[in-house]
């Protein structure tokens, strides 16, 4: 690991050592919506508009990586967990570290990923964050395009490096070096046939729960559900250096991008655009455009 680097993710991890937790969404609202991008640049320490270094997302395309003999893989930590279910006023979000579970499970979460995208010899981060992104018709609501092609929705799944199990996600998210993404398209199982059925956990049968802002609940998952598509996710994808894709837009985030989309029920999406914001409007649309591919990006294929 970089000397530099280090040294910034020792320093997060001192700063905040006790166990990690699951903040209140604000009561009036995230300072930030899907209806002006251009005020993503207000929020505090925001990077959205810088145009100096790789904005995500993209659309991936690409041809094989040098390095294919390192793929990056997941181990699974744990059979069960309890996440938080909860509507932030942008998006469903699944958080696994609210209860000091990952100070309990021997400083690890219930999944750790093994990849090498920032540096050869790998890197271990661990699950902290799922959430979604979709559109109002479920055609093209997915942030990241695969080879020009976008699909009904996209789930993120967020890891953090496992220097800083003792640090909240939402102040690492703020740390560049610090987290780790892989996003998988989703597409409506009525319309597509493919064998990679990402598990929605029943949500669709209990978001009635957190229809309203800023309402949660606990809920126990199966972690086998979601190692086994990650599995299969991971023998086929794209990997590069971008950002968040929410503010602020912090840099330098290796992605990895699935190149095959996961079925989702019709139902399930349905309910994700049932979803209700701080001014109690239909979540109808969360997702940032395309950016621009610059032409220093490195990006490549691992293919199984």
């Amino acid at each position: 690991m970089p000397a530099a680097r280090a040294v910034l993710l020792l320093s997060l991890a001192v700063a905040w050592c006790d166990a990690s937790s699951c903040p209140l969404v604000p009561p009036h609202g995230l300072p930030w919506n899907y209806h002006d991008f251009d005020s993503w640049k207000d929020v505090p320490n925001s990077r959205c508009a810088e145009e100096s270094r790789q904005q995500s997302p993209i659309d991936v395309y690409g041809e094989h990586c040098e390095d294919d003999f390192f793929k990056p893989w997941v181990r699974k930590n744990s059979d069960k967990w309890d996440v938080i279910v909860t509507n932030d006023g942008r998006t469903l979000k699944m958080m696994f570290d609210c209860f000091g579970q990952v100070a309990d499970n021997g400083a690890h979460g219930p999944l750790t990923l093994i990849s090498n995208v920032v540096e050869e010899e790998g890197y271990d981060y661990d699950l902290a964050e799922i959430h979604f992104h979709w559109d109002e018709h479920g055609e093209e609501g997915s942030e990241h395009a695969v080879e020009g092609e976008r699909r009904a929705a996209e789930v993120h799944l967020k890891f953090k490096h496992i220097a800083l199990a003792g640090v909240p996600f939402h102040v690492a998210r703020e740390q560049e070096g610090a987290l780790h993404a892989l996003g998988i398209l989703l597409t409506d199982d009525r319309h597509f046939h493919g064998h990679m059925h990402f598990p929605t956990f029943h949500l669709e049968k209990d978001m009635h729960h957190v229809r309203k802002y800023s309402s949660s609940y606990s809920k126990e998952i199966h972690i086998d559900e979601l190692k086994d598509v990650l599995d299969t996710a991971l023998e086929n994808v794209y990997r590069y250096i971008g950002s968040l894709t929410t503010p602020p837009c912090t840099l330098g985030l290796p992605w990895l991008v699935a190149t095959k989309p996961a079925k989702v029920s019709s139902s399930f999406l349905h309910q994700l655009r049932k979803l209700r914001d701080e001014h109690g409007h239909h979540m109808h649309r969360n997702h940032r455009p395309v950016q621009e591919r610059r032409d220093e990006l490195l990006i490549c294929r691992h293919e199984g």
